[in-house]
């Protein structure tokens, strides 16, 4: 098995290879959004695994970020995104091969962890446990669309402007809640590109004095930042889009949260991993348990 990295011409037949995966993924503006951004001058990379007669395996892609602990200590990490394996490739230990070359790719760059986004049901999640990731146990978050109409005060939610004045104050007040929590870090070019910039209309709410960042889709609105997850908030987000015949999904990593044995919300266990590499199995990752996390959906690819 050899890896090609950053394989030249090859953007088309990836997308092609991540649609035949997992169909319907997405589109040459999905891919462009997922691999050709820029955070904080870091691109991310792509490749593919290949047998030694030039058939084409498996691929993945590795986006740049940085993690900041609560003593404001700055990680630089690679985020694996858009893994897949051919379905006449299963079997034959790709993915382990592809967590082996994402680690050697994140070292060779002089990054501290590779991280990932799975649900525990995902064989994913198995290979990177087996790894030696860190896991860190999160959940996705999934409200029932109601079938019929239901009563909804309008007033209660304000869809404000999405202009530079209001972006600007989502970007102030989010480091202003996540202050002594680990979290992801943006300067505020970076937060527009990630939370507001997106590929599907973006809104900005505002829920009596809280604030959220959406993003809709076909099926559903994705929740992709809310100053508070608190239940009756949330309620109020919830029975808006109901009231458009949509559901919310959102992501925590509170495992304390309102909504684990509530019938109106579907909870999907899953674990933000993280793994260490040559450069960096010297430095202490207690932080990752002792710091409360504050990762959002919106900081997902």
């Amino acid at each position: 098995m050899k890896t090609e990295l950053n394989p030249e011409n090859f953007e088309s037949k990836y997308l092609d290879f991540l649609n035949e995966c997992f169909p319907n993924w997405g589109n040459s503006q999905t891919l462009n959004w997922v691999i050709n951004r820029n955070f904080d001058g870091s691109k991310p990379d792509f490749f593919v695994l290949k047998t030694d007669k030039n058939e084409v395996l498996a691929g993945s892609a590795i986006s740049y970020r940085n993690l900041k602990s609560k003593d404001n200590t700055t990680y630089e990490i690679g985020i694996m995104t858009g893994s897949w394996t051919l379905p006449i490739s299963r079997g034959m230990g790709c993915f382990t091969e592809t967590i082996h070359q994402s680690n050697e790719l994140v070292a060779t760059n002089k990054k501290d962890f590779l991280t990932a986004f799975v649900t525990e049901s995902n064989a994913s999640y198995r290979r990177l446990k087996d790894a030696g990731s860190l896991l860190v146990a999160t959940n996705y978050i999934i409200s029932e669309t109601l079938q019929k109409e239901i009563s909804f005060d309008n007033s209660e939610i304000q869809i404000l402007q999405k202009n530079k004045e209001n972006s600007q104050f989502i970007f102030d007040k989010r480091n202003e809640l996540i202050q002594n929590k680990l979290r992801f870090e943006y300067n505020f070019f970076d937060f527009e590109n990630q939370f507001l910039n997106r590929i599907n209309p973006t809104s900005i709410l505002k829920i009596d004095l809280d604030y959220a960042i959406i993003e809709e889709t076909s099926k559903m609105f994705q929740l992709h930042y809310c100053t508070s997850y608190n239940i009756n908030v949330i309620s109020k987000i919830v029975n808006w889009a109901n009231n458009q015949k949509k559901e919310i999904i959102f992501f925590s990593t509170d495992q304390n949260h309102d909504f684990k044995h509530n019938s109106n919300y579907n909870i999907v266990p899953g674990f933000f991993t993280v793994l260490d590499n040559d450069l960096s199995k010297s430095k202490n990752m207690d932080f990752i348990f002792e710091s409360e996390f504050d990762i959002q959906y919106g900081d997902k690819m």
